[in-house]
């Protein structure tokens, strides 16, 4: 049997060190609590708030000066009229209230946003502030170091811990090999998301799902994974976030032999140039509005091998050529005017000039909209356990308006931190059960025997080659090819031949995580036969009111996965 090798006493456990998890570290410090804060890699370099896929991290806030509008009602409305139905309305009402004077609260500690001149996806008439990603990591660094904050780098959660009746802690990997078992009186996963699972990914390798796995088989419940966000993108020679807005130009979009096919895919007389001026208002894809079909028509054609990169090449990503040759003077006026010249200069900074020739773009998958069920203190249905940040569902639903998250990641991180610290001051201070602490160990000697042969790298791509065909349009023919890939992934491991690194272990869990996570995603995409937000089916094409506004959940239940249909504003009444 295994046991751990050093043993940590903290009041609030943080696992995840993006937005969500230091706002919650930070706010829990301040309320007197003893805090320790856990990130798989290292602080303000990996996760999704910290990515370098684009210049810059924007929120919407109703904030005069930033904001056209200082109503947060008319922020709370746009956000449910994204949502489809699928949002709890209490805690989209929370961030639309909250977000405001946490944005302040950032501003007065030095991070250096500025007014945005851009309109919120999905939110019409809503902008807010945008803050470059370098000064956003910095900022977060800073607040966390200048706080009583235990901060353990490139330190893998490994299970949760318990007594029988609560969460207690976590298990965790160290760098150095050895296991770390932290009892905690309260704790907060802030793991993001899992777009790592298409090989087209705007997610660093890191994120991976740990987080839900976490929760999920300590109890918890999952819900809406269904709906995750997928944007335009470049695809060579760098992936960077392509401005949708430069749509608006009207470009020449066509095959890798120059070959015009919007057109092809829309009804007899539409204007490809009107579709793709609306296209241009939204970053996400979405099958809610008709501009969604640009995004389908250029997966389409990727998919039946007209694309830059030859079918079945692993090593380039295909896209669609987008080109802006011939733009009239106007147009380019308007474009370097009104959005054009930051995010010209950037991409041109990474080699890609839009001036210069055709670009090859295609959709990249970006967040999940979906995740663990929470209450409006960021509670789980597991006693002692908290999630917040992209990791948790409820705040948004089926689509997500534009700066949406990191409006979430600092209300729902705040209410999180506040409540585990009011919590752990009176929580009884419970040793983790021995055998959850002694399952930590085991699960260590199990990756270390079954790391696949080809090293966890592969599992990742055997992955993401299984969802990708599947990632825009999707149907029960290739949801059903997706999930025969998967389970046969699943059972392909091999025993180890050698010594394994901490940090092959934690690849290959987090590479485990992927794949379950995958699993459910790809479940939850067939059991909803309609399409609404990003999830689209070519066999339900249509948003279907037999749905109405439930959202797909799973449990475990006496250790058996079970789905059910409910609603997540009744869902998210949480026990205290």
């Amino acid at each position: 049997m295994y046991s751990p090798c050093h043993q940590l006493q903290t009041d609030v456990l943080v696992i995840g060190a993006g937005g969500a998890g230091c706002q919650a570290a930070m706010v829990a410090s301040d309320l007197g609590a003893t805090v320790t804060l856990i990130d798989k890699g290292r602080l303000g370099l990996s996760g999704a708030t910290y990515d370098a896929f684009t210049w810059g991290k924007g929120i919407t806030v109703a904030v005069s000066g930033f904001n056209m509008t200082d109503d947060p009602e008319d922020h709370c409305q746009k956000a449910m009229e994204a949502a489809r139905g699928l949002a709890n309305p209490a805690l989209a009402r929370l961030v639309a209230y909250e977000a405001p004077q946490r944005f302040r609260e950032l501003l007065e500690v030095g991070f250096p946003f500025r007014a945005n001149r851009l309109g919120a996806c999905f939110g019409k008439g809503l902008i807010g502030a945008v803050i470059d990603q370098p000064d956003l990591a910095q900022s977060f660094r800073r607040e966390i170091a200048r706080r009583p904050i235990r901060l353990l780098e490139r330190t893998m959660a490994l299970r949760l811990l318990g007594d029988g009746r609560r969460c207690t802690g976590a298990g965790a990997l160290q760098p150095d090999g050895e296991i770390l078992a932290i009892s905690a009186a309260a704790t907060i996963l802030a793991t993001g998301g899992a777009s790592s699972m298409f090989r087209y990914n705007f997610a660093g390798p890191e994120l991976t799902g740990d987080g839900h796995v976490l929760a999920l088989e300590a109890g918890a419940a999952l819900a809406n994974l269904e709906f995750y966000q997928a944007i335009l993108g470049t695809t060579g020679p760098v992936s960077l976030f392509f401005p949708q807005w430069f749509l608006a130009g009207k470009p020449r979009l066509t095959t890798v032999e120059g070959h015009d096919f919007l057109a092809n895919y829309l009804p007899v007389g539409a204007d490809p140039g009107g579709l793709l001026y609306e296209r241009s208002l939204h970053g996400p894809f979405t099958s809610s509005l008709p501009s969604g079909q640009v995004d389908l028509a250029i997966t389409s054609e990727i998919m039946a091998g007209r694309g830059t990169a030859p079918p079945g090449d692993r090593e380039r990503l295909a896209g669609v050529w987008c080109d802006f040759a011939g733009l009239p003077d106007g147009v380019r006026r308007e474009l370097d005017g009104r959005f054009g010249r930051p995010a010209l200069a950037w991409l041109r900074s990474k080699g890609m000039d839009l001036e210069a020739g055709p670009v090859a773009i295609a959709p990249f998958a970006h967040a999940f909209n979906g995740g663990i069920v929470i209450d409006e203190h960021g509670r789980t249905a597991v006693p002692g356990l908290y999630a917040c940040g992209e990791v948790a569902a409820g705040p948004h639903g089926a689509n997500r308006v534009g700066g949406h998250m990191l409006s979430v990641l600092l209300v729902f991180g705040a209410r999180a931190g506040r409540h585990a610290a009011e919590s752990a001051a009176s929580a009884p201070r419970a040793a983790p059960d021995g055998e959850s602490v002694a399952s930590a160990g085991r699960l260590v000697a199990a990756l270390n025997q079954q790391v696949n042969a080809a090293g966890p790298s592969a599992v990742r791509r055997a992955v993401q080659e299984a969802l990708s065909p599947a990632m825009i349009a999707k149907d029960e023919v290739s949801l059903g090819t997706a999930l025969a890939e998967l389970e046969r992934i699943g059972g392909s491991s091999r025993p180890s031949d050698g010594a394994v690194s901490p940090t092959e272990t934690a690849a290959a869990l987090g590479v485990a995580n992927l794949r379950q996570m995958a699993e459910l995603v790809v479940r939850s995409a067939q059991l909803r036969r309609e399409s609404r937000g990003p999830h689209y089916r070519t066999d339900f094409p249509k948003e279907e009111e037999s749905f109405g506004n439930r959202s797909l959940v799973w449990e475990r239940k006496e250790g058996v996965l079970v789905s059910h249909w409910a609603s997540l504003a009744e869902k998210g009444q949480m026990r205290a």
